[in-house]
């Protein structure tokens, strides 16, 4: 998860707005987290979908988390998961400090 919740000085007059826009080469996602609706404009196989989730979103995630240490078996999100989503916040702070494109491996 990239988390951009607190990202606004203190002083600013609103509470945070949580919503997130991330633009690819096959379309886009656009996160309104308070609203609990994700857009989804799937350039790909032309369509536009709006995707909407309840309050009750943690319980389904402390779930799966206790289900995996139980268990054993592999977790829905990986470690590995969270290593590429630290690489694409970090890769964006070099490019705010470069004023550059940065490129991400795929590995």
């Amino acid at each position: 998860t990239i988390d951009c919740s607190w990202a606004h000085h203190t002083n600013y007059p609103i509470w945070a707005q949580v919503d997130m826009q991330i633009i690819g080469t096959k379309g886009v996602i656009e996160l309104k987290a308070f609203a609990q609706v994700l857009h989804l404009d799937d350039q790909a196989n032309q369509c536009f979908e709006d995707i909407s989730w309840n309050e009750e979103g943690d319980e389904g995630l402390i779930k799966e988390f206790v289900q995996v240490c139980a268990t054993g078996k592999t977790p829905l999100v990986t470690g590995l998961d969270g290593l590429r989503a630290l690489e694409i916040a970090l890769a964006s702070y070099e490019s705010s400090r470069t004023n550059e494109a940065v490129s991400l491996t795929q590995d």
